[in-house]
């Protein structure tokens, strides 16, 4: 479902991303960690066309992304791949529904009818289901991120990018987006998440991918990793959440 190949991003002479090579199965959730600026939510912007590739090439649910793609790739790209961003991103001057409908019916040309039906299904998974009226300004942070999960799930997408979902969660409402992440996961979604949440990656990663100055410095099965760090990096993230 995902493949990366010598990818490289540079910023200001600077490579941030430096030739990462890694796949990901169908259905299957990696959880990405590592040190801030290591190149974790780079590799997740150049994945959905918020970033441009420097070389080499991702394929992602069925798409190219290279160099010198172009608008109608990333295009392709968001309708198949969703983006749960950190700080929420929800229009304040739409309700919840509205902001869950905007794209199917802007980008799928699907009626609002259908749409709504469909928001309204996604709120309820999202334990929200009473809430559609609702502007983004009522509403908790926590329950801001799981209208913005619901929002990128909208498209029926395939895969699901999350860039630190709970990092500007106070630990109550942390939880309630665990919880939220954890039922999305029963869907057969491919997801990679980019988190400091340590509680998060025990419960939720098939895969660990641990990044470091802008390489993947170890990578593998979750539970190998979590019970037997290699790389130095991996063990200082990994084993004080193991000691609690």
């Amino acid at each position: 479902m995902i493949q990366l190949d010598q990818v490289v991003k540079a910023f200001d002479g600077r490579n941030v991303l430096d030739g990462i090579s890694a796949s990901l199965d169908e259905g299957k959730i990696a959880c990405l960690i590592g040190p801030s600026g290591c190149g974790k939510t780079t590799l997740l912007r150049c994945m959905n066309g918020l970033e441009q590739l420097a070389s080499g090439s991702i394929r992602i649910s069925g798409c190219d992304i290279l160099p010198n793609s172009n608008r109608a790739t990333f295009s392709r790209v968001r309708q198949r791949v969703g983006f749960v961003f950190q700080e929420f991103h929800l229009f304040p001057h739409m309700t919840v529904l509205e902001n869950i409908v905007l794209a199917p019916v802007q980008v799928r040309r699907q009626t609002r009818a259908a749409s709504e039906k469909r928001a309204q299904e996604l709120l309820e998974m999202v334990g929200l289901g009473g809430r559609g009226d609702a502007r983004p300004s009522q509403l908790s942070g926590g329950q801001k991120q799981r209208v913005a999960i619901a929002r990128a799930l909208a498209l029926d997408v395939k895969v699901l990018l999350l860039d630190e979902p709970t990092s500007a969660l106070d630990p109550s409402m942390r939880q309630e987006v665990r919880n939220v992440l954890r039922d999305v996961a029963k869907e057969g979604l491919t997801m990679l998440c980019v988190t400091h949440d340590m509680p998060l990656v025990t419960t939720l990663a098939d895969e660990i991918w641990v990044f470091d100055a802008g390489n993947i410095v170890e990578r593998g099965d979750a539970k190998t990793i979590l019970n037997a760090p290699k790389s130095a990096v991996a063990r200082q993230y990994l084993q004080p959440s193991l000691a609690d």
